[in-house]
């Protein structure tokens, strides 16, 4: 899954979210830096019984901004079907995407 979305009016952000199926990698930037990085060879990355992760971090300088993205999994055979991603931009859900 990879999307990004762009923030703020006088000053932009530009937030960048990844991540691979098939190793558990997940990376989330903004403008170009590292906010979040899931590593594939921790344990926790495969096996977590925690269906919906949160990532909360700020944006921007003059005009800062909250955003948390939610993954959430399905319960059952959560690794062979879509999977759901929620952007909130200061506690607005802003876009919701689905898929692996």
């Amino acid at each position: 899954m990879r999307f990004a979305f762009k923030l703020g009016d006088i000053e932009t952000a530009r937030v960048e979210f990844y991540r691979n199926p098939w190793v558990g990698t997940m990376r989330i930037t903004a403008d170009g830096r590292h906010v979040v990085f899931v590593d594939p060879t921790r344990l926790t990355t495969h096996f977590d019984f925690k269906w919906v992760k949160r990532y909360t971090f700020v944006v921007g300088q003059g005009e800062r901004h909250e955003v948390t993205i939610e993954h959430e999994r399905p319960v059952w055979m959560g690794g062979l079907k879509p999977n759901t991603y929620r952007v909130f931009v200061d506690g607005q859900m802003t876009e919701m995407h689905q898929g692996y």
